[in-house]
């Protein structure tokens, strides 16, 4: 397993069938294997696209049976390093051990609909599950991203502290009260919050009292209950995660079928390109990287495996006190994880279909997406400035060109304006995430994305974040 830095966020996960350049012939000895059973792959993924960021970066998995692995004994180590170098503080470090034990102890870490695992889901660019180290109440939590038609909805779950479980007939809101008694609660309600009120809930096995805070800027709910040992918060709309869904939730343990193709790790991870480089080139790789390759890699309408050009590598030129961190191969692209103190990021190197067909539908298109409604656009000295609501509250996007050389530099900043989210503030100033779609002549493509801002980076900041070739050392 290979540590990587976050978001809370990954690499465009986009599988083009009809991508011809970057196709090449794999060797015979590369997909060559003598055995059958794949080693355990878990990564900590960010998601490129995911707003909220906090200041300690969450490890991510695609599946469930990635935290499971993750959590397991031989593998937490992994994790705990991962955290160590997001620099999380000597309590919080005990507070995850703690966390994890409790993931691999008791049976009702995942949430079911109708006694099923509940679907994830799955969307490309996205992590499905993140570990947060220390999050709302300074607790370690889960966050779970189900696949619910029409729904912008997660699943969130903590332990409850050990001074808590000895007490009876515990719900929701004495258990905030708690733990932090000036937080929003019944008689506490916020500038933000439309009320906040206490609600019987049937769910699958179970009537809970639960918490419900409604707000006045998302037409989601925060919807807080004690299930055994468990917090559970549901952050829902009401007109589409009803009473019927709630009776059909519970939470159980790790599935043990396997899981949807969906769940499959797109990469392989690596601690550097030279790494990367290496391992293929000198055809070190493992039998399990062998077989994700010639299973998981995408293929043109041939059936060919699409593969990067080897012997014309790019890797990332960075500004002063800006590290590379680690290389994920994707096949067709690659990208590498960046970092400067509480900011990071990740560049992705793309052939020009690929670059494209990203171009399209991540800029070009954006505005297009259902859920956003556009309010209103500016345009100050060449920068376009739109302003949208996505239903969670307003945002922008800032967008305008810069030219350096050769280079073609597309700007897209988002702001948030009035989300209101707990761990990013709302600010005109300071982006919550910047990319950069970067054209070097016709044969360099990438993009940029960084995130954690603590104030508003300038262009001559932007400029210095390029590709240069690898050499091999």
């Amino acid at each position: 397993m290979k540590k990587i830095i976050i978001s809370s966020i990954s690499i465009l996960c986009v599988l083009l069938c009809a991508c011809n350049q970057g196709s090449t012939d794999i060797p015979d000895s590369i997909l060559q294997t003598e055995s059958t059973t794949t080693p355990v792959i878990t990564s900590f993924k960010t998601s490129e696209e995911n707003p909220v960021t906090p200041p300690v970066s969450p490890a991510c998995f695609n599946s469930f049976s990635e935290l499971k692995n993750a959590t397991d004994p031989q593998n937490e180590k992994n994790l705990f390093a991962y955290f160590e170098e997001q620099r999380v503080e000597g309590g919080q470090n005990e507070a995850v051990r703690a966390f994890v034990r409790a993931i691999r102890s008791y049976d009702n870490v995942v949430p079911y609909l109708n006694g099923v695992a509940i679907e994830l889901i799955h969307k490309d660019g996205f992590p499905n599950i993140y570990m947060f180290a220390s999050e709302l109440y300074k607790l370690p939590w889960l966050w779970y991203s189900p696949n619910i038609p029409g729904e912008n909805l997660y699943i969130k779950t903590t332990f409850l502290p050990e001074s808590l479980l000895s007490k009876d007939n515990l719900t929701a809101s004495k258990v905030i009260k708690e733990l932090s008694p000036g937080s929003p609660n019944v008689g506490n309600t916020g500038e933000r919050h439309k009320s906040i009120y206490e609600n019987e809930i049937a769910l699958s096995d179970r009537t809970v009292t639960a918490l419900v805070i409604e707000y006045k800027t998302d037409k989601r709910n925060s919807t807080f209950f004690v299930y055994d040992n468990l917090i559970v918060e549901v952050r829902n709309d009401p007109e589409i995660w009803g009473t019927d869904w709630f009776s059909s939730l519970s939470f159980g343990a790790f599935p043990d079928e396997p899981e949807p193709s969906g769940n499959v790790q797109l990469n392989l991870d690596f601690t550097s390109i030279k790494e990367m480089y290496d391992t293929v080139t000198q055809e070190k790789l493992a039998d399990w990287q062998k077989r994700h390759i010639a299973e998981v890699f995408p293929k043109d309408e041939t059936g060919k495996t699409l593969m990067c050009d080897f012997d014309n590598l790019y890797e990332p030129a960075l500004p002063e006190n800006w590290t590379t961190n680690g290389a994920s191969w994707y096949g067709p692209y690659y990208a590498f994880q960046i970092a400067s103190g509480d900011k990071f990021g990740f560049v992705t190197w793309l052939p020009e279909t690929l670059y494209s067909e990203t171009f399209q539908r991540d800029y070009t298109d954006f505005f297009d997406n259902e859920r956003i409604t556009v309010t209103k656009t500016e345009n100050e000295g060449g920068k376009e400035k739109t302003f949208y609501d996505t239903g969670m509250g307003g945002s922008m996007q800032e967008r305008y060109v810069l030219y350096e050389g050769e280079r073609t530099i597309t700007v897209d900043k988002c702001y948030f304006l009035s989300v209101g989210s707990e761990l990013v503030p709302d600010s005109e100033d300071v982006p919550v995430s910047v990319r950069l779609y970067c054209e070097e002549g016709e044969e360099l493509f990438y993009t940029v994305m960084l995130y954690n801002f603590g104030s508003a980076p300038d262009d001559q900041l932007l400029k210095q974040f390029s590709m240069t070739p690898f050499d091999g050392s």
